[in-house]
């Protein structure tokens, strides 16, 4: 029981270094004074071994104790939880009974152990074992007995907030810049953090924020704010701006905070809003933004004979540009726009449409300046070409 001889210990303490947090019973191995009685793999080091106390918080008289036999001898175990008396699923039944072991209190453990990773998920198994001693009742004398005490689950959670010094990411790619649909638009985001991001309060959940205008962005709505309206795994949020009629120009913005103590971090995208509670409600300088109009694309109705795909004007551009396609037949017909590593932009046509000739104008004034790629694709036609923005 040394640490470093059975292959189970080996195993799990080779998932420690891996970034795995590996929490382990002591064993109900009782009492032996200064005597080792764990079972392996509870001599592992860099795991958490789990002794088990009553209800009363005094250590059971089966739960196994340190010190491991390596020199220098560690003490172990490193925490306690309830493992006498508990409340527990009869196997292979659908009832409930009491039963006692310190295979109880570990899964508590564990749990916690859990929770304290889903409040910072950075946290090394290290950093975890470390929080669950420091908040145990045991933490100034610890022992082979109690080791660093019965674990607080309140204050270690709490810990780790407060180890929290990152804030959440937001990723959206604008699908279009200009859009014949006058209902209501569904927008997707991924947020994510290194903790939890606040989203069961409606008021601190992930939202967007868009406002209008129907002069051409002379004069605009109040901004409005919307929770998000459903969400898919575990990062990706859909928020739904309302209708708008035809001419009308939309900005939008997203907002998420997370959990972090003393005070919450929030983000916006674009970046350089800020306010939590909700978060976000200060607009950043620029904003996403796309136009609701009778078309996407401007048609010129004489027939060409081939398919072509012309050189964007003005180039370089700051910060419009229009980009010239010609279809010989009606087809479906794609236009996006990619930066130079190959990551989408936005999608300026993605529609079925007649033959002839068509401009499409491209905005890039929330972009940076840079080499794009705009590429088309109908039938079997497809050809891609280069444009500068320069601001």
């Amino acid at each position: 029981m040394n640490g470093h001889t059975l292959p189970v210990t080996l195993a799990a303490a080779l998932a420690a270094r891996h970034g795995i947090v590996v929490c382990n019973s002591a064993g109900n191995n009782g009492n032996g004074g200064t005597i080792n009685t764990l079972n392996g793999p509870a001599d592992a080091d860099s795991i958490i071994t789990v002794g088990a106390v009553s209800s009363s918080g005094t250590i059971a008289s089966f739960s196994s104790q340190g010190p491991t036999t390596d020199v220098p001898p560690r003490i172990k175990p490193d925490v306690d939880a309830m493992g006498s008396n508990n409340y527990v699923a009869t196997p292979g039944t659908n009832t409930y009974t009491n039963g006692s072991g310190t295979s109880y209190s570990c899964p508590l453990t564990a749990g916690v152990a859990a929770l304290v990773l889903s409040a910072n998920k950075n946290l090394t198994p290290i950093q975890v074992r470390g929080i669950l001693r420091f908040f145990a009742s045991n933490h100034t004398s610890p022992n082979n007995t109690y080791g660093w005490g019965i674990i607080d689950a309140q204050q270690s959670v709490d810990s780790a907030r407060k180890l929290d010094n990152t804030a959440p990411t937001i990723v959206h790619v604008q699908p279009f810049t200009n859009t014949t649909n006058t209902g209501t638009i569904t927008l997707k985001a991924r947020v994510f953090d290194n903790g939890i991001i606040r989203y069961t309060r409606s008021g601190e959940a992930p939202r967007i924020y868009f406002r209008k205008s129907t002069n051409a962005g002379v004069n605009w709505t109040s901004y409005t704010s919307a929770n998000y309206t459903s969400a898919t795994t575990l990062d990706t949020f859909y928020f739904q701006i309302t209708g708008s009629a035809v001419g009308t120009r939309v900005e939008y913005y997203f907002a998420a905070q997370d959990i972090a103590l003393p005070n919450a971090f929030c983000t916006t995208l674009p970046a350089g809003g800020s306010g939590i509670n909700p978060p976000g409600s200060t607009a950043p300088s620029t904003r996403f933004m796309f136009n609701v109009t009778n078309s996407t694309v401007v048609e010129n109705n004489e027939i060409p004979v081939e398919y072509k795909l012309y050189d964007n004007y003005p180039n370089p551009f700051n910060p419009t540009t229009k980009i010239k396609f010609e279809l010989k037949e009606i087809n479906f017909v794609t236009l996006k726009v990619y930066d130079i590593t190959g990551k989408l932009v936005t999608t300026l046509v993605n529609q079925k449409l007649q033959a002839g000739e068509y401009n499409v104008d491209f905005d890039g004034r929330n972009l940076s300046s840079g080499l794009y790629i705009y590429r088309i694709e109908t039938g079997d036609f497809n050809d891609s070409k280069k444009m500068l923005m320069i601001k």
